[in-house]
């Protein structure tokens, strides 16, 4: 697509998926500027100073405010949200227990090489079963599916291993945890566990915690330096497959955070964003 639509001088802008990016994927680096966009719009410092580098490429990036989470920062703009992204299920309000996040992924089922053998089961390792059986009193755990392994019908598996885990287990929910709207979830998390997703940016942009277990962010992994910035200011911890581990962040975690910024480039402007954009496609066109 952005060869096609260079040859015919038309300007392609891509909006970064996620946050934090510390290496450019995709293999980006690697292709000739024709088969790369002419801008990207970045939604954090880290993954900015990362897609730079495409600068000799001809890439222009700029940094925007991200275009979902600043919804709920303004009062007034939440006023007009959809109601079914402000209506909170009875159960989960009425919730005495700690609740837990905890946002599953893609890739650990042999889809990724990087991940190769760390789940056994490709969906949760079995430490992390063992302390959601461990705290069935004190903690309710709401597992968040990636919306791949939701509707793709090759994570049947997961989908039924997740609902017969919560069938068994009274602490867990499924369904609505991988539903509703993410901030709306936050708003109820005490914490936020996960292998390593980039969902830790959207819990610590809500003042909640992250335990990041992936063996693959330890030094010498294929992801380390990831989410550093969250690890620094202690908005997220790197802990260990382990469930003891596992179960004394549960006991200390609890949601006292200041919201994390992970913007603080005076050039991160939507509006400015959306006139070079414009700009750019009155000049190529």
């Amino acid at each position: 697509m952005c060869k096609a639509s260079h040859s015919r001088g038309l300007p392609v802008v891509e909006l970064l998926h996620g946050i934090g990016y510390t290496k450019i994927p995709w293999g980006w680096d690697q292709r000739e500027s024709e088969l790369l966009p002419k801008g990207i719009l970045s939604l954090d410092d880290v993954s900015t100073q990362t897609f730079l580098s495409l600068n000799a490429k001809g890439v222009i990036i700029k940094q925007i405010p991200h275009p979902w989470l600043k919804r709920f920062l303004n009062p007034e703009v939440m006023k007009h949200l959809p109601e079914e992204w402000k209506v909170v299920p009875e159960w989960l309000l009425g919730e005495q227990r700690k609740r837990v996040l905890l946002s599953l992924q893609w890739g650990y089922d042999g889809e990724l090489e990087e991940y190769s053998g760390i789940l056994p089961n490709g969906i949760i390792h079995d430490e992390v079963l063992s302390a959601i059986s461990a705290t069935q009193e004190t903690v309710i755990w709401l597992i968040r599916l990636h919306p791949v392994q939701l509707r793709k019908s090759r994570y049947v598996r997961h989908r039924k291993f997740i609902r017969n885990l919560c069938e068994k287990l009274s602490n867990c929910e499924w369904q609505q945890s991988s539903k509703l709207p993410l901030p709306l979830l936050l708003n109820y998390t005490d914490g936020h566990i996960t292998m390593s997703s980039m969902t830790a940016y959207d819990a610590a942009f809500q003042g909640v915690s992250s335990l990041l277990l992936c063996p693959t962010l330890r030094f010498g992994g294929f992801y380390y330096g990831m989410f550093q910035d969250l690890l620094e200011s202690g908005y997220a911890t790197l802990g260990a497959l382990n469930a003891q581990t596992i179960l004394e962040w549960v006991r200390m975690v609890d949601r006292r955070l200041e919201p994390f910024q992970f913007n603080s480039s005076s050039d991160c402007d939507w509006t400015s964003a959306v006139e070079w954009m414009l700009g750019s496609a009155r000049r190529d066109g």
